[in-house]
């Protein structure tokens, strides 16, 4: 039967529901290649980006991968398709990067701001019942500061009728870099949408 735990070289785990068994890495004594290393480094952006998502991504994320979770499909998703990588320097691509991925007919955002008294301004167009659309999906968003490492995040402040949202942000979200995502939310199925990034004015 399966087992958990380490016995000699091999560990014994439960992923996804299956019993699994893996063998115990060995550690190298040669030194990194440069490869290597950007390699490591791209893994670590990545999940320095991903992990205060983590919770949020097993709602936003409506695609179950058979031989993933949730959360690794969003890893390999950035790693491949939302970092940028100039020499030995690595990056978040934001305008890349989803922070909720479905079937869901996506957000069309006309503006988006924000305030003077430091809330965000954001408007859409009422695009329900084209595609799987409805009235009442969710409006999801979510906020980043860069320089803090700071996130926001809003679930049902709004539904896809209204068209419009002013979300009132905590203070350390003013006078700094914001980089912003929305996307839409299914109640009743809790299918959602691929986000879309959110260019301030």
């Amino acid at each position: 039967g399966p087992f958990s735990g380490k016995v000699g070289a091999i560990v014994g785990a439960t992923w996804k529901g299956k019993p699994v068994m893996r063998s115990t890495p060995k550690k190298s004594t040669k030194p990194p290649s440069a490869l290597q290393l950007l390699k490591r480094k791209e893994f670590q952006v990545t999940e320095r980006f991903l992990n205060p998502l983590s919770a949020w991504i097993e709602m936003s994320y409506s695609i179950d991968p058979p031989d993933m979770t949730k959360r690794n499909l969003a890893t390999s998703y950035h790693k491949k398709n939302a970092l940028i990588i100039t020499d030995d320097t690595v990056t978040i691509d934001y305008p890349k990067a989803l922070v909720s991925m479905g079937e869901l007919r996506a957000i069309d955002v006309t503006a988006a701001s924000i305030t003077s008294e430091n809330a965000l301004a954001l408007s859409w167009v009422d695009n329900s019942n084209q595609g799987l659309a409805n009235a009442d999906d969710q409006l999801l968003v979510v906020l980043y500061a860069p320089e803090t490492h700071e996130y926001y995040f809003s679930q049902d402040a709004a539904t896809r009728q209204d068209g419009e949202v002013l979300l009132p942000l905590p203070a350390y979200f003013a006078n700094t870099e914001v980089h912003g995502w929305a996307g839409f939310r299914n109640a009743v199925t809790g299918v959602t949408a691929d986000s879309r990034y959110v260019f301030f004015d």
